[in-house]
């Protein structure tokens, strides 16, 4: 191999040996900033969803109460009652859309048993018969509105565990990072050192040798002992290889 290829692989697996830390330390990046996204885009989303969704709840119970209480304003109060409907349908969709489907199925299914039990009480409210109506919310509006209430702090718990879970990813990852980063630079460094040692002593010590070699010609002994191995395939076996000749012919010419 030439002394030119020897140097240009030298130089390349040296840069790839420090490359290789710096590209784990930019996936490393790139997996907390997926962390960041999780708990940006959803767990921070679906809490705020889940505060929307029970304030709406509390505008339903609210618009439902004053819709019975004056039955003389029927119409602004149902389109109150529904709007907060609509709301509630929205937020539940929402938390769907953020990961946490399966927590807010029991909600769903409480939530239709009330917009249910909602539509028939305002039917009942809107032919007239508000008694029956006040019956009908205190045995079964009430209830279901506390049943759908309930379900609502198992999906707090689950965005909280899930928030902690990322948080947790984010810290092995950043410790694992660290440590494995650091590891690979100290040995990205000593590679490089013994690399560049090596390289060294390939390129330094054959000139050392020759221009030693040089010295004790100029001095008029053409036999200098030049320790540089004239069977090597490079630039500097040839050079060891025409020093060689040069000696002999001198040698011969000086007898």
């Amino acid at each position: 191999m030439s002394l030119r290829k020897r140097i240009v692989l030298s130089l390349a697996l040296i840069s790839l040996i420090l490359v290789a830390p710096a590209a784990y330390g930019v996936w490393s990046l790139s997996a907390l900033q997926d962390v960041a996204r999780n708990l940006r885009f959803r767990a921070a989303e679906a809490s705020l969803t889940l505060g929307q969704l029970q304030r709406a709840l509390s505008d339903v119970e609210y618009s439902e109460r004053v819709y019975l209480a004056f039955p003389s304003e029927e119409q602004e109060s149902r389109r109150e009652v529904e709007a907060g409907l609509a709301r509630v349908d929205t937020a539940l969709a929402n938390l769907r859309t953020t990961g946490f489907a399966a927590q807010v199925q029991p909600t769903a299914r409480r939530w239709a048993e009330l917009k249910a039990a909602i539509h028939q009480t305002n039917e009942l409210a809107g032919s007239g018969q508000v008694e029956r109506a006040d019956t009908f919310r205190a045995r079964v509006l009430e209830p279901r509105f506390a049943a759908v209430l309930a379900t609502l702090p198992p999906i707090g718990q689950a965005i909280d565990s899930a928030s902690q879970a990322q948080v947790v990813r984010a810290q092995d990852i950043a410790t694992r990072a660290i440590t494995t980063t650091a590891l690979a630079l100290a040995a990205a460094l000593a590679l490089t050192v013994l690399i560049g040692g090596w390289l060294t002593r390939t390129l330094l010590r054959p000139i050392h040798e020759l221009r030693r070699g040089m010295a004790v010609v100029a001095e008029g002994d053409f036999a200098p002992n030049v320790r540089v191995n004239t069977r090597r395939e490079d630039e500097l076996g040839d050079l060891a290889r025409s020093f060689d000749s040069m000696t002999r012919q001198l040698s011969e010419l000086d007898r």
